[in-house]
């Protein structure tokens, strides 16, 4: 479902926008923007902690590979915003037909995920030693399933609601906390193991 104008319900992330997003910085600000509310560039700043020039400056080139659309304006003051949506509902890669350079390119974008939870996390322990009580408001949890093929969609799709739900329940008001919540399935490396090793004890 689209939820502006002209808005894509959703996209193949090309090889141009995979490139885009392996930008750390670039990764933190196209997820500050959302799919079906127009944000500022100015009030990504402010939740990422970084200059207003920075964030302009990524989501420029956002604009460019079109991750970003802009979506109306704002007054703030005497000045007038641009609002910044998705310029898609949804995307999605396509690993199973790309080139080995499309799946580099995919690989490193989830590079940069991983790079800024390890960042966050660093400075949560650094922050702990003066303030041990933050360790509280972190947490994770992992758990490797065994999952029959066909219940995987409807495993995934709860699991986006949950992250839908999460989102569309955030305090804008400026006094909530940033938190970063991620979703993650993959085929396990445990599973491969297991099917080599059935394989390798084939009789015959």
């Amino acid at each position: 479902m689209s939820f502006f104008p002209d808005q894509l319900e959703s996209i193949t992330l090309s090889l141009d926008q995979l490139k885009c997003l392996s930008s750390v910085e670039r990764h933190q600000v196209f997820w500050c923007y959302a799919p079906n509310e127009g944000r500022a560039a100015a009030q990504v700043a402010r939740e990422l902690g970084k200059s207003a020039q920075v964030v302009h400056y990524h989501t420029q080139a956002l604009l460019e590979v079109g991750l970003l659309r802009a979506v109306g304006t704002q007054k703030k003051r005497s000045r007038t915003e641009h609002l910044y949506a998705w310029a898609m509902a949804t995307f999605r890669h396509e690993l199973t037909q790309s080139t080995p350079e499309y799946r580099q390119e995919s690989l490193d974008s989830f590079r940069a995920t991983t790079r800024e939870m390890v960042r966050e996390m660093e400075d949560l322990h650094a922050k702990a030693v003066a303030d041990p009580s933050v360790l509280t408001r972190s947490m994770l949890r992992r758990r490797y399933v065994r999952i029959p093929p066909e219940l995987l969609p409807e495993a995934r799709r709860r699991l986006t609601e949950l992250l839908d739900w999460i989102h569309e329940n955030r305090d804008l008001s400026g006094e909530a906390e940033r938190y970063h919540v991620l979703g993650y399935v993959a085929p396990s490396k445990v599973h491969k193991r297991r099917g080599r090793a059935a394989k390798d004890h084939q009789p015959g």
